[in-house]
């Protein structure tokens, strides 16, 4: 009977910690607790491009950002792009490996022209670098294996999906001077784009 009537007492009591907001630390270590979930690449790849003195073919995969920041409709859109590629001097010195092989992460800020997902961009970025072994192409040579990679490009969406993209890139790597010597290559490289 006790049972009965604070059960009773419980179901018409106002629910006053379900109208409170939770604590402000509390939202923090459950967002902290929450695990990690890998998310599939949006779009991947290919470009093909050379240098004054190498030749490179890479693959890349392409993780489209949230745009909070940024006006919806602006034109503006960001993305993150993961790349593996080769290079290949044209005319390797006595004792170069005649590859090297580069990975890099790198975000992209990009600007539509068109306002929709057809028409032409263009975008920006600078990322994180390994080359390895570290690059020698005749009388040029890198001071360390890590660089940094920034790039310019332009480029054309041909249909309103959006599904596809041709740009031209032209792509500089160096170590910001980190370590001596710095010489930096450039790329003039051509660039194709599929979505999922």
């Amino acid at each position: 009977m006790a049972m009965t009537a604070s059960l009773a007492q419980a179901q018409h009591a106002p629910c006053d910690a379900a109208a409170e907001p939770p604590a402000p630390g509390a939202v923090a270590v459950a967002s902290a607790q929450a695990p990690l979930r890998p998310r599939a690449a949006d779009a991947w790849a290919v470009q093909l491009g050379a240098s004054e003195r190498s030749h490179t073919l890479a693959l890349a995969l392409i993780w489209e950002l949230p745009n909070r920041w940024l006006k919806d409709g602006s034109g503006w859109s960001t993305h993150l792009e993961a790349s593996l590629a080769g290079w290949w001097p044209s005319a390797p010195a006595a004792g170069d490996p005649g590859h090297y092989t580069r990975i890099g992460i790198t975000p992209v800020l990009r600007y539509r022209f068109a306002g929709s997902s057809a028409g032409a961009f263009v975008e920006a970025g600078i990322g994180a670098h390994l080359i390895g072994p570290v690059y020698r192409a005749g009388d040029r040579r890198f001071g360390s294996a890590f660089n940094f990679g920034d790039h310019l490009a332009v480029g054309w969406v041909p249909d309103a999906r959006g599904r596809h993209e041709l740009a031209l890139r032209l792509q500089h790597f160096s170590n910001g001077g980190l370590r001596p010597p710095n010489p930096g290559e450039n790329f003039l490289q051509l660039r194709w784009v599929s979505r999922f």
